[in-house]
């Protein structure tokens, strides 16, 4: 080691000393990660765009499978389509870059659990006056949007979600469904959720 004066040595020492202690202390917790910034507004154009496309055919072929349904046998008939063909039409309905589904805070699929992310936004949308129309778009990575479309309980759906339902219906929800949560509602209070997870490609 070269000769240094005293003061020298001091202020190699302090600053040596100084370095140590802003190294990050062994064990210490990392810094939390930053939180996903808000989508541009084009972003948020193009995702609604992409996730709209695919959920309104959804919408459209689950609703009537259930009209049909209902003609046909009723209430009772309507909750084997939301068991068995509602799952096959969201599969339908996505693609490698784009996955549809429903989700509720109250399920009566536990199939339909929401995912970490959509969690937040549906407490935000139940705790709202009314979600009727409301849509929200969150970043979940560089690339990767989710899309959230309220669903607000319509007189019809009433007859297998609301407060009082028909005993016979009842024992087949309970059958098929032991686990229920989603009765007791009332129209225009927030039933769900459409979700769509939205994959933009990079741009050149």
């Amino acid at each position: 080691m070269p000769n240094l004066s005293i003061p020298a040595l001091t202020i190699c020492l302090l600053c040596g000393g100084l370095a140590a202690c802003q190294q990050p202390h062994a064990g210490a917790p990392a810094p939390a990660p930053a939180a996903p910034s808000e989508p541009s507004a084009a972003e948020r154009d193009q995702v609604i765009g992409q996730a709209t496309a695919a959920i309104q055919p959804f919408k459209k072929k689950l609703s009537e499978a259930l009209t049909g349904a209902i003609a046909q046998g009723g209430p009772l008939a309507a909750i084997d389509v939301c068991r068995e063909q509602a799952p096959r039409l969201a599969a339908e309905a996505s693609t490698p870059a784009l996955t549809v589904g429903r989700s509720a805070l109250k399920l009566r699929n536990p199939g339909n659990a929401a995912r970490d992310w959509l969690k937040p936004v549906l407490g935000e949308l139940a705790a709202l006056p009314s979600a009727e129309g409301k849509q929200r778009v969150v970043r979940l990575d560089a690339q990767r949007f989710g899309y959230v479309e309220a669903i607000t309980l319509k007189p019809p759906c009433a007859t297998c979600h609301g407060s009082e339902l028909a005993a016979p219906l009842a024992a087949k929800i309970k059958e098929r469904y032991p686990q229920d949560q989603a009765t007791g509602f009332q129209p225009g209070q927030l039933r769900g959720v459409f979700w769509a997870e939205v994959a933009l490609a990079r741009a050149p």
